[in-house]
């Protein structure tokens, strides 16, 4: 799993080991960075 935490958006990618990746675009949560990786 990797987390970029940026400007506008947080990406987020997990790729397991067998199988498709998942990639998302959340809206950052600048005051609590962890909520958008959460919601």
């Amino acid at each position: 799993m990797a987390v970029d935490i940026g400007g506008t958006f947080t990406d987020v990618v997990l790729e397991p080991p067998v199988g498709p990746r998942y990639t998302t675009k959340l809206l950052t949560t600048h005051g609590h960075p962890g909520e958008a990786v959460l919601a």
